[in-house]
């Protein structure tokens, strides 16, 4: 359920996704348990970095995946 990418968190995992609903199944990135995440989707071509210092412990990293869904959703594809 944690499929890792050389090192990256990949798109499809349940455990370490914070990216969101919106990105391609190909993304891949990391999330922080201080608040922080990174991915890049390369089917868009969008780079997403959002730092915070809101723990993932938080309503379980809702926090950013909506930020992360927000970013996502701004693209015009």
């Amino acid at each position: 359920d944690a499929p890792w990418g050389l090192g990256w968190a990949l798109g499809g995992s349940r455990v370490w996704n914070e990216f969101g609903d919106l990105i391609s199944a190909r993304t891949f990135g990391h999330a922080g348990a201080s608040g922080t995440v990174e991915w890049a989707d390369p089917e868009t071509g969008l780079i997403c970095v959002i730092l915070t210092n809101r723990p993932l412990s938080v309503n379980n990293g809702r926090f950013l995946r909506l930020i992360s869904n927000a970013v996502a959703a701004s693209v015009d594809r």
